[in-house]
C-alpha cells in the first residue's frame, strides 16, 4: 500500500486503527455496567471467568456445594455483548499486528538488516506482568495487594476505564430452586402437620388447667363454681380460633385418660409430669415420603464461610481503590438463605457492607436488594431492616444512608489501618507454616492454624488490635516450637550420622560437640530471629543451624516487619 509519493503508509493506517481501537474500548468499557457475583465457596465471576480465593492455607473440606448456574438468583452468565465486541477487536489487534510486521519486513528488506535470533534454549524466558503482579515481595507492603483480584479476561488496562459496577453476594452459594410440582405439596403437608400439633399441645395444656382448677375446687371446698368458671374463660380466652381443616379433630389418648383422672391427687408441679403429645410420623397422615430438607449448615461453618467471603470482597475492594477514575455507580445485591431466622441474615448483610466503607469516590453507590430465604424457600426483603441502632435508634435506613454518605466522600482513598496490615502478614505466615512439610508436627491438626487464621479475620473486619496481637502471639509460639524441633530433630540425627561414620572409618562427617544441646536451647530462649529462609539456608545436614549475629534480637518482637506483642 504506497501513497501518490511512492511511500508506504502503514504507520498511518496503524496510527488510525489504534485510535478506533482506543475510542472503542472507552466507549465499551466506560459506558456499560460490569457485574461481578461473589459466593461463599470463596469464588469471584466476572466475564466468563472465575478467580478462586485461597482464604485458608489448605481447601476447606466442608465446602459441599459450588458455585452453580442456577435460575434464581441468576448465576453469572458472562456479558455476551462484551463477549463479541472483544473478538471483533482481537480480530482488529491480530490485523494491526500483521500489518506491523510486514512494514517492518519491508523495512528490514530495504536496508538489509538481520531479523532478530531467538534466545537459546539455556536462557530462561522472561515472565510475563501478570505473573510478576501476582508474586509476593519481601517488603511487606505489597502483601496488602499481592493476592488483588483479576479477572482472566481482561487487561490491568481495560479494567481501569471501567466506571460502573453491579456487585451481587450470593452467600452462602447460589441458592437451589424452590421446588416444584409434588414438592410443594410436600411442603404444604409439613406445615399443616406443625399446625395440628401446636393445637394439639394447646388443647393438652386447656386440660392441665381444668384438671389444676378441679383439684383446687376439692381442696378450698369454697366457690367451687365461679373458680372452675374463671379458669375455664381465661383458658378458653387464650386459645387461638381452630382453623378450618382441624375441625372435629380428636384429642390425644394420652391427653383424654389424663382429664377422667383429674380427681386424683396431683403432685406439686403437674407441669412437669405431662409428657409432650406424639408427633405422627409422615406415614401415618401421607402416603408420601417426608418432605425435603435442605442441608443444614452449622453455626462454625456459616461463621466461617461469612469470612471466607469478606476476604474475596477485599480482595475486589483492593482493586477498586486502585481505579485511577472515580467509580460513577456502584450497585450491591445480596442473597442470603441457609439462616432460619432473620437477625443472623442482616447481621451478615451489615458485615458484607462494612467491607465496603473504604471506598470514596464513588458517585452513585446504592443498594439494590438485600433478599433472604427462609427454609421453606420463602423470599424476604430485608433492606429495611438494617439499622444502626446507635447512631439512628428510630430510622430504618440510617446504616444504608450512613454507608452511601461513607463511599460518596470527596477526599483520597485512607491508608490501610494497621489491623489490616498486620492481618495480611500473619495470613502469609500462617501459608508458610503449613506449606511446609514438617509444620504439622508442632500442631494437633490444621484446623487450629484455621482457627487462629479465623479469629484473626474477625480481629480485621472489627479493627480490634488487641485480638490481632492475641492472635499473632500464638502464631509466634507455633513458629517457636516449630524451629526447636527442627534444631532439636537435626542435633539427633547429626550425632547419629557422625557415630555411624566413626563405625565406617570414614573422616567425612564430624561429631557434633557434647554441648549442642544446651546451645541450641541457648539460641531458641533468647536469640536467632528463626524466618523461613534461615531454615533453608542455614540447616544443613552436616552442621548446627548458624544464626548471625545482626539478627540476633529482632526475632521475639517481630512478625513480618510488624510489631505485633508489645
Amino acid at each position: 500500500m504506497l501513497r501518490s509519493d511512492r511511500k508506504p503508509c502503514y504507520p498511518h493506517v496503524l496510527r488510525v486503527n489504534h485510535q478506533i481501537y482506543a475510542e472503542a474500548a472507552v466507549f465499551l468499557y466506560a459506558q456499560n455496567t460490569f457485574e461481578i457475583e461473589v459466593s461463599g465457596t470463596a469464588s469471584i465471576h466476572m466475564c466468563n471467568s472465575s478467580f478462586s480465593v485461597q482464604s485458608f492455607p489448605t481447601p476447606n473440606p466442608a465446602r459441599l456445594f459450588q458455585a452453580s448456574n442456577n435460575p434464581f438468583p441468576h448465576g453469572h452468565q458472562g456479558n455476551h455483548a462484551l463477549q463479541d465486541y472483544q473478538m471483533q477487536l482481537m480480530l482488529l489487534e491480530q490485523q494491526n499486528k500483521k500489518r506491523l510486521f510486514m512494514a517492518r519486513q519491508e523495512k528490514d528488506n530495504v536496508h538489509h538488516i538481520p531479523l532478530p535470533q531467538p534466545p537459546p534454549s539455556g536462557v530462561p524466558l522472561s515472565r510475563s506482568g501478570l505473573g510478576e503482579f501476582t508474586s509476593l515481595s519481601l517488603d511487606p507492603n505489597s502483601h496488602l495487594h499481592a493476592t488483588t483480584w483479576h479477572p482472566g479476561n481482561l487487561s490491568h488496562a481495560n479494567i481501569d476505564m471501567i466506571r460502573s459496577f453491579q456487585i451481587n453476594i450470593l452467600f452462602p452459594n447460589v441458592p437451589q430452586p424452590p421446588p416444584t410440582g409434588l414438592h410443594m405439596q410436600y411442603i404444604q403437608q409439613h406445615q399443616i402437620l406443625q399446625q395440628q400439633m401446636a393445637y394439639r399441645q394447646q388443647q393438652a395444656q386447656m386440660a392441665v388447667q381444668q384438671a389444676l382448677a378441679q383439684q383446687q375446687q376439692a381442696q378450698m371446698g369454697a366457690q367451687p363454681q365461679n373458680l372452675l368458671h374463671q379458669q375455664q374463660q381465661a383458658t378458653v380466652g387464650n386459645m387461638l380460633p381452630q382453623p378450618p381443616h382441624l375441625m372435629g379433630l380428636p384429642l390425644p389418648p394420652t391427653v383424654s385418660s389424663f382429664a377422667i383422672q383429674a380427681s386424683a391427687p396431683l403432685p406439686p408441679n403437674p407441669m412437669s409430669y405431662i409428657l409432650t403429645p406424639p408427633v405422627p410420623t409422615p406415614s401415618s397422615t401421607s402416603l408420601h415420603p417426608p418432605p425435603p430438607q435442605r442441608m443444614p449448615w452449622a453455626s462454625a461453618l456459616l461463621e466461617r464461610l461469612q469470612y471466607e467471603t469478606c476476604d474475596a470482597l477485599n480482595q475486589i475492594v483492593g482493586r477498586l481503590q486502585l481505579l485511577p477514575l472515580p467509580i460513577l455507580r456502584l450497585n450491591l445485591s445480596i442473597y442470603i438463605h441457609e439462616y432460619e431466622k432473620q437477625e443472623p441474615a442482616v447481621t451478615t448483610a451489615q458485615l458484607f457492607l462494612n467491607t465496603f466503607r473504604v471506598l470514596r469516590n464513588v458517585v452513585c453507590p446504592n443498594v439494590d436488594k438485600i433478599m433472604w430465604a427462609d427454609q421453606f424457600w420463602r423470599h424476604t426483603e430485608i433492606f429495611h431492616s438494617l439499622q444502626d441502632a446507635l447512631v439512628h435508634p428510630t430510622s430504618s435506613s440510617g446504616f444504608v444512608n450512613r454507608w452511601k454518605a461513607e463511599l460518596s466522600q470527596q477526599s483520597p482513598v485512607p491508608d490501610p489501618s494497621p489491623v489490616v496490615h498486620a492481618y495480611w502478614v500473619l495470613h502469609y505466615i500462617c501459608f508458610d507454616l503449613q506449606a511446609h512439610h514438617e509444620a504439622a508436627t508442632v500442631m494437633a491438626s490444621s484446623v487450629e492454624l484455621h482457627t487462629l487464621l479465623l479469629h484473626a479475620k474477625m480481629a480485621r473486619e472489627s479493627e480490634d488490635m488487641i485480638a490481632l496481637r492475641d492472635v499473632g502471639q500464638k502464631i509466634q509460639n507455633i513458629w517457636k516450637t516449630y524451629i526447636l524441633k527442627q534444631r532439636a530433630f537435626e542435633s539427633r540425627v547429626s550425632n547419629k550420622v557422625a557415630f555411624m561414620g566413626g563405625l565406617l572409618g570414614s573422616d567425612d562427617v564430624e561429631p557434633l560437640p557434647m554441648d549442642s544441646s544446651s546451645s541450641l536451647r541457648m539460641d531458641y530462649e533468647g536469640k536467632g530471629k528463626g524466618r523461613a529462609d534461615d531454615v533453608g539456608h542455614h540447616f544443613r545436614n552436616d552442621a548446627l543451624p548458624i544464626v548471625k549475629d545482626e539478627e540476633q534480637e529482632e526475632y521475639p518482637n517481630m512478625i513480618g516487619g510488624m510489631h505485633l506483642c508489645n
